[in-house]
């Protein structure tokens, strides 16, 4: 049985593909790992499934209308890493987006500072990790990682 402090977090993570770019925001100063970029996503707040909770943050932060049929599935981590001043154990699934409505805008620039496609072969050095190692697996054709357990 879980504990409260044993809760498993279920993120989620958008992986925007066009012209061998992939779409990236940069955390601004306001929030935790500010600086790095990341994908676009965030967390399931429940009764939603996950292709819906994607559904619903991509048009929160960057403001684009996916179909929730159209986010494919391709990787899955399992990690424990601080996030703030706690460790806490996340799975997180990242979904491939090929077909949206829409130009990306920063919808939440209290939270992002920076949007950018990134070359997929050029990626910028301070990506959150493991949304660069999702990119990296899916490139590789690697669908599930394990982070922060050693």
């Amino acid at each position: 049985m879980l504990m409260e402090n044993d809760k498993i977090y279920v993120g989620i993570a958008a992986l925007f593909i066009k012209d061998n770019h992939v779409l990236l925001l940069r955390r601004s100063a306001s929030i935790y790992l500010s600086g790095t970029y990341c994908l676009p996503g965030g967390h399931v707040d429940g009764k939603e499934t996950l292709r819906q909770a994607i559904a619903r943050e991509v048009q929160e932060e960057v403001g684009l209308k996916i179909k929730p049929t159209d986010a494919q599935f391709i990787h899955v981590y399992h990690s424990y890493h601080a996030t703030n001043a706690a460790k806490k154990e996340w799975l997180g699934f990242i979904f491939l987006i090929t077909t949206w409505e829409g130009e990306p805008i920063n919808m939440e620039p209290d939270k992002h500072d920076q949007l950018c496609w990134a070359p997929l072969d050029n990626l910028p050095g301070n990506i959150v990790k493991v949304h660069y190692d999702a990119i990296k697996a899916y490139r590789d054709n690697v669908y599930y990682l394990e982070h922060g357990w050693e």
